[in-house]
């Protein structure tokens, strides 16, 4: 038979005997080392609090993946990462646009290659368009993990158990 050992009410170990060897040994055989027992039941313990660590692991994955952004005259939607190296080419790549839309160069002069390994041959205004976008999403993020740590706007709060789901999210 297995029998939880509870200290304190908690289970602090889980073993297998032919009869419990002490009185705080309880027979069970779903209780696993860490769940409460409160005399007649065991419960899971509460998940732990989601922590500013957890908040900023969320925006980082979610950064990394990126978003996909429309831009006039492409087809689909054109998907972009948000990792540091990539955050750097684009704004690169809008410095550029801005230089070449100010020359009043209109032609598709610039390159990107998108997360889904696609190039993309873009105007001056439609990098700056894309960019812009990807920019303003990866502020966006941003935001939502400032406001769920410091407990403000949606977050009055603070960090909500489901910090991770997307509804949360841009």
């Amino acid at each position: 038979m297995k029998y939880a050992i509870i200290e304190n009410g908690k289970v602090a170990n889980v073993a297998l005997a032919d009869e419990p060897l002490a009185g705080n040994w309880v027979a069970s055989e779903v209780a696993q080392i860490g769940w409460l027992y409160d005399g007649e039941t065991f419960t899971r313990p509460p998940a732990p609090a989601a922590t500013d660590a957890d908040v900023n692991a969320e925006r980082t994955r979610r950064l990394e993946v990126g978003s996909a952004f429309t831009v006039a005259g492409v087809a689909d939607p054109i998907p972009l990462q948000g990792r540091e190296f990539d955050r750097t080419v684009y704004l690169a790549l809008l410095t550029r646009a801005q230089g070449y839309k100010a020359a009043g160069v209109t032609d598709p002069v610039l390159n990107i290659r998108a997360a889904d390994d696609v190039t993309h041959n873009l105007t001056p205004d439609q990098m700056i368009s894309l960019v812009t976008q990807s920019m303003n999403w990866f502020e966006a993020v941003m935001a939502v993990s400032w406001a769920m740590k410091d407990g403000t706007g949606d977050f009055p709060e603070g960090i909500p158990a489901d910090y991770a789901d997307d509804t949360h999210w841009p």
